[in-house]
């Protein structure tokens, strides 16, 4: 009998293994497939991988403006491949030897949930077994959306996770969809030298970002680096024709045609398994109370099968909840406002909180302060000035409630502003805050100044 199976050892569920024997909870995980789950094997780590090797090659092209020349820049993908296998493996080597160290036992195959206090496992072997629990978490993930009308192949028109495998780099690529998957690829293949053409639904990028002006200087930066972007634009069909090309054909007529087509419109939820079970679920999301726990009781699901954000950190925070609840700590699910997101691009977005936009929708009368990376001397220094900071405020209280950063090291700076609307920081404490010099954090440092009108390096008329 254990105290805990958890299913499904992705961020979320292997989380939650290790903190449940924290709580000195017997724990064992059941996985289907690799160690790591998505964003170890087939999302965030290898992508970034990927983006690390790319950042290389983006400075060594725009050597010769830091007085520095490099007479042959090119690049070996077989290595780029291997090496992001080798950041892979280290990882999920650590992991195994974390659960490990920790008592917790993995059982390789499939789960089935007979009731709260029965898991049914088939091996790899096909054989099965009965495993007794008290509790079960479940933390089965998402996988990359197929419709049938995109004629998904895995080798002319593909998904994320064939992106991450292929063996020859195209000379030209289609990406259907713009949101934080379409636009990483888009800027891995663009800086390859690949034509990069990215087609969009919604009137403009990131559909789930509800700024405007930061989307607009994104949009700006990404065309300027030779990713060319089609808004507003529905694609009806993807097809391979006799040459072995893909074809997308949209609802404005056009007919796109390039040697590899990247579907990459979303994700869907493993939520099979609860299904069976019998738990409830809204809207392809499996219910759960502020404990994490279903409508069955001694069941628990946390990360994508969730609702709210696709994020690896957000399924670790619940994993960390899950198991606290199970072991009788106080401990709550957060709200997805307080929850930061990054896009990966060069240069990264990183957002948290309320946009402008979202706010005032919730009728929160707000007042914004913003600072562009141009006017800050680190990012001068460095050769980075593409870029902005937004920070949204609530005038009754004087919170800094959102921000919204596009540029070098928003994805690094966006920690700072999460901690400051997770606890509700009065602007005015804030700028009683002293921030390092010359660096990249002045910059969200003066935005909020800028809130108050008291922004040293920005003239702004009176």
């Amino acid at each position: 009998m254990y105290d805990v199976i958890v299913i499904g050892s992705g961020t979320g569920g292997y989380v939650a293994a290790i903190r449940c024997a924290q709580n000195g909870l017997k724990t064992i995980i059941v996985e289907a497939r690799e160690i790591g789950g998505t964003c170890l094997n087939r999302g965030c780590i290898p992508t970034k991988a990927l983006i690390g090797s790319i950042e290389i090659l983006h400075k060594a092209k725009n050597s010769k403006s830091f007085g520095v020349n490099i007479d042959s820049i090119n690049y070996d993908w077989s290595f780029i491949l291997s090496r992001k296998e080798r950041i892979v493996k280290k990882l999920t080597d650590g992991i195994k030897f974390l659960l490990k160290k920790n008592s917790v036992n993995i059982i390789k195959g499939f789960a089935y949930i007979k009731d709260s206090n029965n898991v049914i496992v088939i091996k790899e072997n096909k054989t099965e077994e009965n495993l007794q629990t008290k509790n079960i978490i479940v933390a089965t993930g998402s996988e990359p959306l197929d419709i049938s009308v995109f004629n998904i192949d895995h080798n002319i028109i593909i998904n994320s996770d064939d992106a991450l495998n292929i063996k020859k780099i195209p000379k030209s690529i289609v990406i259907i969809g713009s949101g934080a998957i379409g636009l990483e690829f888009a800027t891995i293949f663009n800086a390859l030298g690949v034509k990069t053409d990215v087609i969009e639904m919604f009137p403009d990028i990131i559909p789930e970002l509800n700024d405007k002006k930061v989307k607009r200087i994104m949009a700006l930066g990404l065309k300027k680096s030779g990713i060319s972007l089609h808004t507003d634009e529905k694609v009806k069909s993807v097809k391979i024709n006799s040459n072995n090309e893909g074809i997308v054909e949209t609802d404005r007529g056009n007919i796109y045609k390039s040697e590899m087509v990247l579907v990459a419109i979303g994700r869907k939820t493993n939520i099979d398994i609860l299904v069976n079970a019998g738990v409830s679920i809204d809207n392809d999301f499996v219910k759960v109370n502020s404990k994490m726990e279903t409508s069955i009781r001694g069941i628990y699901a946390v990360g994508d099968i969730t609702d709210g954000p696709l994020l690896a950190h957000k399924a670790e925070f619940e994993g960390i909840v899950a198991a606290d609840s199970i072991a009788g700590k106080s401990a709550s699910r957060e709200d997805f406002k307080n929850i930061p997101a990054c896009v990966f691009t060069i240069p990264p977005l990183a957002i948290c909180g309320y946009t402008e936009e979202e706010a005032i929708n919730n009728g929160i009368d707000v007042k914004t302060g913003e600072f562009n990376y141009s006017g800050n001397g680190k990012a001068l220094s460095i050769g980075e000035t593409s870029g902005l900071c937004k920070v949204v405020i609530d005038k009754d209280s004087n919170h800094i409630i959102g921000a919204q950063i596009y540029g070098e090291s928003a994805d690094i700076m966006i920690s700072e502003a999460s901690v400051l609307i997770k606890k509700g920081i009065n602007v005015d404490e804030f700028v009683k805050i002293i921030h390092p010099h010359p660096t990249l954090g002045e910059i969200f440092m003066e935005s909020v100044h800028d809130s108050i009108d008291e922004s040293i390096h920005k003239f702004k008329a009176r």
